[in-house]
């Protein structure tokens, strides 16, 4: 019930006119630093699109990690995204594997296509040890991830 109230409250957020973005922006921080995954991620699509605040992708990613270690799949993706393309963040194809596999063993859209592409940079090494370390993210509830 927590996460449907949570749910509908982002959305609301989101609904937001242009004239509300700072009050937007500033709710949902709230929320987030509360530890709340999908304020958190909210609030790093937010820095990732520069909706309201300047784009900031070091902002982002540190918003979608704090959603990600709490297992929610749309950050690990976007997460992943950012190693992907080194936005905000130093380009790593090996967390970006990583974090796109996590995302694509909870049915994520579109992270086993990405994990697919980007294993396609990897050596069969990497491959191997990508493989091992997903598994230990999940089994430790994303707490052992790196």
């Amino acid at each position: 019930m927590k996460r449907l109230l949570t749910l509908a409250t982002v959305l609301l957020m989101i609904s937001v006119t242009a004239s509300g973005q700072s009050t937007d922006v500033e709710a949902t921080r709230v929320m987030a630093e509360q530890g709340d995954a999908y304020a958190q991620v909210y609030l790093g699509m937010i820095y990732d699109q520069g909706k309201g605040v300047p784009e900031d992708n070091a902002e982002a990613f540190k918003w979608y990690k704090r959603a990600s270690d709490q297992g929610l799949p749309s950050a690990q993706y976007s997460m992943a995204t950012l190693f992907a393309k080194g936005s905000g963040v130093a380009r790593d194809d090996f967390a970006a594997y990583v974090w796109y596999a996590v995302a694509a063993v909870q049915s994520q859209d579109g992270a086993a296509q990405a994990r697919d592409e980007i294993a396609i940079s990897l050596s069969a090494e990497q491959l191997e040890a990508g493989q091992k370390l997903v598994k230990r993210c999940i089994e430790s509830g994303y707490k052992d991830c790196s």
